[in-house]
Protein backbone atom coordinates (compact mmCIF):
# COMPACT_ATOMS: atom_id res chain seq x y z
CA UNK A 1 0.00 0.00 0.00
CA UNK A 2 1.19 3.68 -0.37
CA UNK A 3 2.28 5.36 1.86
CA UNK A 4 0.52 7.89 4.62
CA UNK A 5 -0.19 11.29 3.58
CA UNK A 6 -0.67 13.35 6.56
CA UNK A 7 -3.28 16.14 6.07
CA UNK A 8 -3.98 18.81 8.82
CA UNK A 9 -7.51 20.22 8.82
CA UNK A 10 -8.86 21.90 11.65
CA UNK A 11 -12.18 23.43 10.69
CA UNK A 12 -13.96 25.56 13.70
CA UNK A 13 -16.96 23.34 14.23
CA UNK A 14 -19.50 23.13 17.06
CA UNK A 15 -20.32 20.39 18.37
CA UNK A 16 -23.23 19.84 21.38
CA UNK A 17 -26.52 19.61 23.00
CA UNK A 18 -25.11 16.64 25.44
CA UNK A 19 -23.56 16.75 28.53
CA UNK A 20 -20.03 15.01 29.06
CA UNK A 21 -21.94 12.59 31.84
CA UNK A 22 -24.29 11.18 29.15
CA UNK A 23 -22.06 10.47 26.77
CA UNK A 24 -20.66 7.18 25.84
CA UNK A 25 -17.19 6.62 26.05
CA UNK A 26 -14.44 6.56 22.44
CA UNK A 27 -14.58 3.80 20.80
CA UNK A 28 -11.15 2.26 22.05
CA UNK A 29 -9.52 -1.88 22.27
CA UNK A 30 -9.26 -4.01 25.22
CA UNK A 31 -5.70 -3.93 24.37
CA UNK A 32 -3.03 -2.72 22.05
CA UNK A 33 -2.38 -6.70 21.76
CA UNK A 34 -5.44 -7.07 20.19
CA UNK A 35 -5.06 -3.85 18.10
CA UNK A 36 -2.30 -5.36 16.79
CA UNK A 37 -3.51 -8.51 15.95
CA UNK A 38 -6.61 -6.58 14.13
CA UNK A 39 -4.05 -4.47 12.20
CA UNK A 40 -1.65 -7.34 11.51
CA UNK A 41 -5.16 -9.18 10.10
CA UNK A 42 -6.68 -6.05 7.87
CA UNK A 43 -2.99 -6.12 6.47
CA UNK A 44 -3.39 -9.56 5.01
CA UNK A 45 -6.35 -9.18 3.89
CA UNK A 46 -5.16 -5.42 1.95
CA UNK A 47 -2.92 -8.00 0.21
CA UNK A 48 -5.01 -10.18 -1.32
CA UNK A 49 -6.92 -7.30 -2.89
CA UNK A 50 -6.71 -7.38 -6.51
CA UNK A 51 -5.80 -4.27 -8.24
CA UNK A 52 -3.63 -1.40 -7.28
CA UNK A 53 -3.06 -0.81 -4.02
CA UNK A 54 -4.48 2.81 -2.75
CA UNK A 55 -3.07 5.40 -1.05
CA UNK A 56 -3.59 5.97 2.65
CA UNK A 57 -4.37 9.80 4.08
CA UNK A 58 -5.11 10.67 7.28
CA UNK A 59 -7.18 13.99 8.21
CA UNK A 60 -6.86 15.38 11.59
CA UNK A 61 -10.67 16.53 12.89
CA UNK A 62 -12.02 17.83 15.80
CA UNK A 63 -12.82 14.09 17.07
CA UNK A 64 -9.67 12.56 15.90
CA UNK A 65 -7.56 11.29 13.30
CA UNK A 66 -9.31 9.95 10.44
CA UNK A 67 -8.10 7.20 7.98
CA UNK A 68 -8.90 6.95 4.25
CA UNK A 69 -7.81 5.55 1.22
CA UNK A 70 -7.85 6.82 -2.11
CA UNK A 71 -7.95 4.98 -5.58
CA UNK A 72 -7.53 8.08 -8.14
CA UNK A 73 -9.94 7.96 -11.58
CA UNK A 74 -11.97 10.39 -12.75
CA UNK A 75 -15.46 12.17 -11.86
CA UNK A 76 -17.26 13.19 -8.80
CA UNK A 77 -15.44 11.56 -6.18
CA UNK A 78 -16.99 8.28 -4.85
CA UNK A 79 -16.44 8.04 -1.04
CA UNK A 80 -17.31 4.46 0.50
CA UNK A 81 -18.62 4.16 4.20
CA UNK A 82 -18.54 0.59 5.88
CA UNK A 83 -20.49 -1.14 7.89
CA UNK A 84 -20.30 -2.06 11.62
CA UNK A 85 -17.01 -4.13 12.92
CA UNK A 86 -15.45 -4.00 9.33
CA UNK A 87 -12.99 -1.20 7.65
CA UNK A 88 -12.07 -0.07 4.39
CA UNK A 89 -10.44 -3.01 3.32
CA UNK A 90 -14.09 -4.49 2.91
CA UNK A 91 -14.81 -1.68 -0.16
CA UNK A 92 -11.35 -2.92 -2.33
CA UNK A 93 -13.77 -5.11 -4.74
CA UNK A 94 -15.70 -2.03 -5.45
CA UNK A 95 -12.22 -0.18 -6.20
CA UNK A 96 -11.42 -2.59 -8.85
CA UNK A 97 -15.09 -2.92 -10.31
CA UNK A 98 -15.23 0.83 -10.73
CA UNK A 99 -11.68 1.51 -11.63
CA UNK A 100 -12.47 4.22 -13.73
CA UNK A 101 -13.49 6.14 -10.85
CA UNK A 102 -12.08 8.62 -8.65
CA UNK A 103 -13.02 6.28 -4.86
CA UNK A 104 -12.35 6.99 -1.58
CA UNK A 105 -12.99 4.70 1.55
CA UNK A 106 -13.21 6.06 4.89
CA UNK A 107 -12.97 4.20 8.31
CA UNK A 108 -15.61 5.32 10.38
CA UNK A 109 -15.02 7.25 13.83
CA UNK A 110 -15.30 5.35 16.57
CA UNK A 111 -15.45 2.07 14.81
CA UNK A 112 -12.40 -0.85 14.74
CA UNK A 113 -10.59 0.85 11.67
CA UNK A 114 -7.58 2.95 11.70
CA UNK A 115 -9.40 6.53 12.22
CA UNK A 116 -8.16 7.13 16.16
CA UNK A 117 -10.85 9.38 18.26
CA UNK A 118 -9.79 11.57 20.24
CA UNK A 119 -13.82 12.85 21.62
CA UNK A 120 -17.21 11.35 21.92
CA UNK A 121 -19.47 11.25 18.78
CA UNK A 122 -23.01 10.88 20.73
CA UNK A 123 -25.33 11.47 18.16
CA UNK A 124 -26.46 11.99 14.22
CA UNK A 125 -25.18 15.31 13.87
CA UNK A 126 -21.06 14.47 15.37
CA UNK A 127 -21.16 11.70 12.70
CA UNK A 128 -22.25 14.51 10.16
CA UNK A 129 -19.94 17.18 11.73
CA UNK A 130 -17.01 14.48 12.03
CA UNK A 131 -17.22 13.26 8.09
CA UNK A 132 -17.92 16.84 6.49
CA UNK A 133 -14.86 17.75 8.68
CA UNK A 134 -13.14 14.68 7.20
CA UNK A 135 -14.22 15.35 3.51
CA UNK A 136 -12.66 19.10 4.02
CA UNK A 137 -9.05 17.66 4.87
CA UNK A 138 -9.58 15.46 1.71
CA UNK A 139 -10.47 18.94 -0.19
CA UNK A 140 -13.26 17.03 -1.87
CA UNK A 141 -16.24 19.83 -2.64
CA UNK A 142 -18.72 17.43 -3.35
CA UNK A 143 -18.78 13.70 -3.11
CA UNK A 144 -21.63 11.18 -3.80
CA UNK A 145 -21.66 8.96 -0.62
CA UNK A 146 -22.24 5.01 -0.29
CA UNK A 147 -23.26 3.55 2.84
CA UNK A 148 -24.05 0.06 4.25
CA UNK A 149 -25.57 -0.30 7.56
CA UNK A 150 -23.36 1.78 10.07
CA UNK A 151 -21.78 3.63 6.59
CA UNK A 152 -25.49 4.23 5.88
CA UNK A 153 -26.35 6.43 8.93
CA UNK A 154 -23.58 8.28 8.61
CA UNK A 155 -24.11 9.34 4.97
CA UNK A 156 -27.92 9.56 5.82
CA UNK A 157 -26.70 12.12 8.90
CA UNK A 158 -24.27 14.36 6.55
CA UNK A 159 -27.08 14.57 4.41
CA UNK A 160 -29.18 15.66 6.89
CA UNK A 161 -27.29 18.01 8.70
CA UNK A 162 -24.05 18.97 6.46
CA UNK A 163 -25.45 18.65 3.25
CA UNK A 164 -22.88 21.47 1.22
CA UNK A 165 -20.43 18.12 -0.33
CA UNK A 166 -22.78 15.52 -0.63
CA UNK A 167 -24.08 15.14 -4.69
CA UNK A 168 -26.22 12.37 -3.77
CA UNK A 169 -26.23 8.51 -1.29
CA UNK A 170 -26.43 4.85 -2.52
CA UNK A 171 -27.98 3.33 0.84
CA UNK A 172 -27.17 -0.52 0.86
CA UNK A 173 -29.57 -2.09 3.48
CA UNK A 174 -28.76 1.29 5.76
CA UNK A 175 -29.64 2.17 8.97
CA UNK A 176 -30.80 5.40 10.15
CA UNK A 177 -34.10 4.80 8.17
CA UNK A 178 -36.13 1.79 10.35
CA UNK A 179 -35.61 0.29 13.75
CA UNK A 180 -33.07 -2.10 14.51
CA UNK A 181 -34.57 -5.56 15.14
CA UNK A 182 -31.94 -6.74 17.08
CA UNK A 183 -33.20 -10.07 18.54
CA UNK A 184 -33.48 -11.21 15.09
CA UNK A 185 -30.11 -9.37 14.23
CA UNK A 186 -28.50 -11.15 16.83
CA UNK A 187 -29.96 -14.46 15.89
CA UNK A 188 -28.16 -14.05 12.51
CA UNK A 189 -25.24 -12.45 13.74
CA UNK A 190 -23.97 -14.88 16.28
CA UNK A 191 -23.80 -17.77 14.20
CA UNK A 192 -22.20 -15.50 10.98
CA UNK A 193 -19.54 -14.48 14.12
CA UNK A 194 -19.36 -18.36 16.01
CA UNK A 195 -19.01 -19.73 12.33
CA UNK A 196 -15.71 -18.23 11.60
CA UNK A 197 -13.97 -20.80 14.16
CA UNK A 198 -15.71 -23.81 12.05
CA UNK A 199 -13.57 -25.89 9.75
CA UNK A 200 -14.14 -24.37 5.55
CA UNK A 201 -16.40 -27.23 5.08
CA UNK A 202 -18.74 -25.89 7.34
CA UNK A 203 -18.20 -22.58 6.65
CA UNK A 204 -19.19 -22.50 3.23
CA UNK A 205 -22.49 -23.92 4.46
CA UNK A 206 -23.39 -21.44 6.46
CA UNK A 207 -22.50 -19.22 4.24
CA UNK A 208 -25.44 -20.35 2.24
CA UNK A 209 -27.74 -20.81 4.66
CA UNK A 210 -26.41 -17.46 6.06
CA UNK A 211 -27.23 -15.60 2.91
CA UNK A 212 -22.91 -14.06 4.13
CA UNK A 213 -20.09 -15.10 1.59
CA UNK A 214 -17.92 -13.85 3.73
CA UNK A 215 -17.74 -16.80 5.65
CA UNK A 216 -16.01 -18.27 3.21
CA UNK A 217 -13.16 -16.11 3.34
CA UNK A 218 -11.47 -17.19 6.70
CA UNK A 219 -9.69 -13.84 6.72
CA UNK A 220 -12.27 -11.71 6.47
CA UNK A 221 -14.94 -13.40 8.63
CA UNK A 222 -12.02 -13.28 11.67
CA UNK A 223 -11.49 -10.14 11.32
CA UNK A 224 -15.61 -9.24 11.66
CA UNK A 225 -15.28 -11.21 14.78
CA UNK A 226 -12.16 -9.65 16.52
CA UNK A 227 -13.12 -6.51 15.55
CA UNK A 228 -16.81 -7.33 17.57
CA UNK A 229 -14.92 -9.32 20.54
CA UNK A 230 -11.65 -6.98 21.17
CA UNK A 231 -13.40 -3.47 20.24
CA UNK A 232 -15.91 -1.42 22.14
CA UNK A 233 -17.35 1.14 19.87
CA UNK A 234 -17.50 4.48 20.49
CA UNK A 235 -20.69 5.70 17.56
CA UNK A 236 -23.59 6.47 18.97
CA UNK A 237 -26.88 4.36 18.66
CA UNK A 238 -28.23 3.43 15.71
CA UNK A 239 -31.68 4.96 15.89
CA UNK A 240 -33.77 6.19 12.91
CA UNK A 241 -33.31 9.83 12.35
CA UNK A 242 -36.90 11.56 12.92
CA UNK A 243 -39.18 12.54 10.56
CA UNK A 244 -37.86 15.89 9.94
CA UNK A 245 -34.02 14.83 9.64
CA UNK A 246 -35.09 12.04 6.66
CA UNK A 247 -37.09 15.19 4.89
CA UNK A 248 -34.49 17.39 5.30
CA UNK A 249 -32.62 15.13 3.03
CA UNK A 250 -32.56 17.08 -0.61
CA UNK A 251 -29.84 15.10 -2.40
CA UNK A 252 -31.14 11.93 -5.05
CA UNK A 253 -30.72 9.16 -2.81
CA UNK A 254 -30.78 5.20 -4.29
CA UNK A 255 -32.05 2.89 -1.48
CA UNK A 256 -31.04 -0.70 -1.84
CA UNK A 257 -33.07 -2.48 0.39
CA UNK A 258 -32.43 -6.48 0.92
CA UNK A 259 -35.64 -8.59 0.56
CA UNK A 260 -34.13 -10.95 3.31
CA UNK A 261 -32.67 -8.51 5.61
CA UNK A 262 -32.03 -9.61 9.42
CA UNK A 263 -31.72 -6.04 11.17
CA UNK A 264 -34.24 -4.37 9.51
CA UNK A 265 -38.11 -5.30 8.50
CA UNK A 266 -37.68 -4.67 4.26
CA UNK A 267 -41.38 -3.22 4.09
CA UNK A 268 -41.04 -0.50 6.82
CA UNK A 269 -37.71 0.51 5.79
CA UNK A 270 -39.30 1.16 2.15
CA UNK A 271 -42.51 2.38 3.38
CA UNK A 272 -40.69 5.23 5.65
CA UNK A 273 -37.82 6.10 3.15
CA UNK A 274 -41.11 6.79 -0.05
CA UNK A 275 -42.65 8.87 2.64
CA UNK A 276 -40.19 10.69 3.80
CA UNK A 277 -37.15 11.01 1.45
CA UNK A 278 -37.84 13.87 -1.19
CA UNK A 279 -35.69 12.33 -3.43
CA UNK A 280 -35.72 8.48 -3.19
CA UNK A 281 -35.52 5.60 -6.01
CA UNK A 282 -36.06 2.29 -4.21
CA UNK A 283 -34.94 -1.05 -5.53
CA UNK A 284 -35.39 -4.50 -3.63
CA UNK A 285 -32.59 -6.85 -3.59
CA UNK A 286 -34.47 -10.43 -4.18
CA UNK A 287 -33.22 -13.07 -1.65
CA UNK A 288 -30.26 -10.97 -0.50
CA UNK A 289 -30.10 -10.56 3.42
CA UNK A 290 -27.52 -7.92 5.13
CA UNK A 291 -24.42 -8.84 3.87
CA UNK A 292 -25.75 -7.72 0.31
CA UNK A 293 -22.28 -6.14 -0.42
CA UNK A 294 -20.86 -9.07 -0.70
CA UNK A 295 -23.33 -11.49 -2.08
CA UNK A 296 -24.93 -8.92 -4.47
CA UNK A 297 -21.69 -6.80 -4.91
CA UNK A 298 -22.25 -6.99 -9.14
CA UNK A 299 -25.75 -5.09 -8.08
CA UNK A 300 -24.65 -3.02 -5.53
CA UNK A 301 -21.92 -1.73 -7.88
CA UNK A 302 -24.40 -1.49 -11.10
CA UNK A 303 -26.38 0.96 -9.02
CA UNK A 304 -23.50 3.23 -7.68
CA UNK A 305 -21.71 3.29 -11.23
CA UNK A 306 -24.89 5.78 -12.10
CA UNK A 307 -23.34 8.42 -9.93
CA UNK A 308 -22.81 10.96 -12.77
CA UNK A 309 -23.85 8.58 -15.51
Amino acid sequence: MAAVTLVVFNPNVTRGGTSDADRPRVGRWRSERAAARFRMMEDSLWREATGPAPTAIDVHTHFGVTRAYRWPGAGTPIVFLHGGRMTSVSWAPYAQTLSSRDVYAVDIMGDAGRSQPTARLTCATDMAAWLDETLAGLRLDRAHLVGHSLGGFVALSTAAYRPNRVSSLVLLDPAGIAPLQMLRFMMWGLPVLLGSLAPARVRRVLARRLRNPLLENKRASRLLLHGMVRHAPGFPLLKPLDDGELRAVSVPVTLLIATESEPFDPNLLAARAEALLPQVSIEHVPDAGHALTVSHLDVCAAHIALADA
